[in-house]
Formats: structure tokens, sequence, C-alpha cells
């Protein structure tokens, strides 16, 4: 490619970590945008920009620039254009549509999958009305917008859907399948270097369920009370207000802080059945050598394999093995540690990178 730059309209704050430096790695400048949407795992980095060789007013530009919400002008528009190659935006409207309009390179929609059926032909479609996604809407709740399809069609050879776990693929329609890439989701160093540092001898569970305002997590947040309320345990994840009477939710902590109960708590629970979407707290307490009971027919059961001590089929199991644990199960704790390390070889370095290497360049035509 000419220029070998990416444009990366993600933000998403471990990702970043992650994914821009394994494009440098790959020989890939990266432009990170400096004007955020609303997301509450967003954040700006000017660390990429050291590496730009860009000219300085036109870098002093796209950092002003709100490539989440505003129109593309013909000067950002010729700017980017010229500079370059490949454009990676995530599901967000009016993001996405900009870029698909505007953009005369590579653009990869960036998919991390979508709870229950969802594909990502309804989903974006639908963003025009919706103004980005939210978790969850229901199938039959989607308004559909035919502009947004009709566009990308209109790029379809040089559109590509970057799907981070190969799960998402068979779930699309025909013309996301053929235009899909599996570019899978790494782990930072700043959580590598934290591995198996894992010592126990705390007595409650942990749980991250975020935002429980919103209707989904709240239903997370309700099923998790009702189920294994009864047993001692902390909430983690940014909150949007507090909850005076549950004393269990810890809130916003500082990386440290975090790390810290992942350390020292006896054991998480990881609620999803989800087979096309994982959270990045599974893995970290994996990483980390934290005992992790999850609930089956899910993507860590992809990773693991169905005979994993930690998964469980049903709610009595779940509950049952996280009493074991928080009751001092030592032999049982052992059993889970000894199994569960095989879920990390799905976001080692090493399988990451190899995969990058071999399917990004479909992207760009290098080989």
């Amino acid at each position: 490619m000419k220029n070998n730059r990416v444009l990366w309209i993600c933000n998403h704050t471990t990702l970043m970590d992650v994914e821009c430096r394994l494009l440098q790695k790959l020989g890939f400048e990266v432009f990170v945008p400096k004007v955020l949407g609303d997301n509450r795992s967003s954040a700006i980095s000017h660390e990429f920009d050291k590496s730009l060789t860009v000219p300085a007013d036109v870098l002093h530009a796209l950092n002003q620039f709100d490539f989440y919400h505003d129109k593309w002008s013909p000067n950002i528009a010729a700017m980017v254009n010229k500079y370059f190659d490949v454009a990676f935006c995530v599901n967000v409207y009016p993001a996405i549509f900009n870029v698909a309009k505007s953009f005369n390179g590579k653009v990869v929609l960036r998919a991390f999958g979508y709870e229950s059926n969802i594909n990502y032909e309804q989903t974006t479609a639908c963003t025009r009305k919706i103004h980005g996604i939210r978790h969850l809407f229901k199938p039959q709740e989607i308004v559909r917008d035919n502009e947004m399809m009709r566009q990308l069609y209109k790029i379809k050879n040089r559109f590509y859907l970057g799907v981070a776990y190969r799960q998402i693929i068979p779930n699309e329609t025909p013309f996301f399948q053929k235009r899909s890439v599996f570019l899978p989701l790494g782990m930072p160093q700043s959580i590598w270097k934290n591995e198996n540092t894992w010592v126990g001898g705390g007595d409650k569970i942990m749980f991250v369920c975020p935002s429980i305002e919103n209707p989904y997590y709240k239903g997370i947040y309700d099923s998790f009370k009702q189920q294994f309320g009864d047993l001692p345990h902390l909430i983690f994840g940014v909150q949007n207000r507090k909850y005076p009477n549950d004393k269990s939710i810890i809130g916003f902590l500082e990386r440290s802080e975090y790390d810290n109960y992942m350390q020292t708590l006896p054991v998480m629970f990881y609620h999803s059945t989800e087979p096309r979407h994982l959270h990045y707290h599974p893995l970290e307490a994996i990483c980390y050598g934290m005992p992790v009971v999850f609930m089956g027919g899910g993507i860590l059961q992809d990773f693991g394999g169905a005979n994993q001590p930690g998964l469980c089929r049903t709610v009595a199991d779940a509950h049952d093995k996280l009493t074991r644990i928080l009751n001092g199960d030592a032999e049982f704790v052992a059993n889970i540690l000894s199994h569960q390390k095989k879920i990390l070889n799905e976001v080692s370095d090493d399988f990451i990178l190899n995969a990058w290497k071999e399917n990004f360049t479909l992207v760009t035509g290098n080989n």
C-alpha cells in the first residue's frame, strides 16, 4: 500500500493498547481520534502520533476533528484520503456512515459480536435511526434504514467486516459473511505482566456488571442477585449513579485497586452464555490465575472445551461450585486453574500476531 497508515476510529481503552501496537508491529502508522463519542470504555491517546509521518498541520486538523459525530468536510476528506489507506471504525452512527461515504480506501467495520441472534446487517441498517448501538435491543424493535446498507454495497469491493471472534461469521447474512476477515482480540501487556499473580485469601465472589441503570445490565444484575445473592459477593464496573441500598456495589476503581481485588478475591463468576460476544474481565482473571466459574454455551466454552471444571450447565451447578470455592476447597480450585489456562491460547500474543499477519493481508492486499 502506498502509505501504510490506518485511521483507527475505535478508541476502546483496552483494545487500543493491543490493536494499535499490533498494527505498528505489522508496519502501519496509526491515527487515533482525539474527540470522543460517549462510550464508557472510550479513551484517547497521543502516543501513536509520535510515529505518524504526516505534515504537522494535517495532524493538528485531524486531532481537532470529531470523527464520531461530524460529517467529513472536503478538507478533512482530502487529507484522510491522501495520507491513509485503511480505516477501522466501530458500528456507531454517523461515524461508520461518514467513513463509508467519504473515505476512498479500505474500510473495516470492527465487529465484536452482539447478544442473542442479532447480526451486523440488522444493526448496521438501523444505526441511522437509533444513533449507535445500545445493549440490548430486540430484533422486533429494530428500525430498518437501508441508506447505510446501500452505502456499504457501493464500496463492497473495499469493505470488510473485521470479526473479533470466528463465531460471529455464521450468524451473518451472505453479504457480511463474504466480506468477513478474522482479526482476533488480544490482551495488552499491562494485563500479561500480572500473569499468575493471584494469591486469593478473600471471602467474596467477584462479579462485573457496569451501568446497572441500563435495562440490559439491570437484567443481568437482577438475575445475579436472585440466583447468587445469598453468597458473599462484590460487584464491579463503572456505574452512572450510586446504589445506596446495595453495599456490594464497588463501582469505579483505579486500575491498581481493581487489580488488587482480582489478585485477592477467591473466585470470579462470569454469567454470559452469549455465543458471539465475550468481555475482557474473565480473560484477565484467568491470566492473573484467579479461578473463574462460568456458564456454558458461550465463547469461554469454545476456547477451553466442554471439560472445563469451572464450566456450569445450570444455575444450581454454578451455585454449588461457587460455594465450594468460598468454603476453601483447594483441590477443586487447583483443578479449575490447571484447565482454564487453555482458554488463553486464543488471546495469546503469538496467536493474535500470526492471525493478523495472515488475515489482514486480505484487507491490505499485501502478500
